[in-house]
C-alpha cells in the first residue's frame, strides 16, 4: 500500500513546500506595499497572483499535451523545454537590470 503512496507524497510535498514559498513572496510584497504606503496597489498585486496561478495551469496543460505527442523523444522535449526558460530569465534579468537603474529604491528599516 505505501509503495503505491510514495509518487503521490513525493509530488505533494514538492507542490506543498512551493506553494509555501509562493505564499511567503506574497507576504513580503504585501507588506512592502503597506511599509512604502502603496496599498492602493494591493488588487494589482492580487491580479498578478491570479493572473501567474492561470498562466500556470495552462502552461502545464499545454506542457502534458505536447509530452503526449513527444513521448519518444522525452529526453530532447526537456532538453528544450529547460534551454527555453533559462533564455527566457536570462532576457527578463536583463530588462530587469537595464530597467532597474532608472528606479529609486526605497530603503527598509527593521526595527526589534
Amino acid at each position: 500500500m505505501y509503495e503505491s503512496l510514495a509518487p503521490y507524497l513525493s509530488s505533494f510535498f514538492i507542490l506543498f513546500r512551493e506553494g509555501f514559498e509562493a505564499l511567503l513572496i506574497a507576504i513580503l510584497v504585501f507588506t512592502y506595499l503597506d511599509k512604502v504606503n502603496a496599498r492602493h496597489q494591493r488588487p494589482a498585486v492580487m491580479w498578478g497572483l491570479v493572473a501567474g496561478v492561470v498562466a500556470s495551469l495552462i502552461l502545464a496543460l499545454a506542457v502534458k499535451q505536447i509530452a503526449a505527442v513527444t513521448h519518444a523523444h522525452e529526453e530532447i522535449f526537456e532538453g528544450s523545454v529547460m534551454l527555453i526558460i533559462i533564455c527566457g530569465t536570462v532576457l527578463a534579468l536583463g530588462i530587469n537590470s537595464r530597467n532597474s537603474s532608472r528606479v529609486t529604491s526605497v530603503p527598509i528599516t527593521i526595527s526589534w
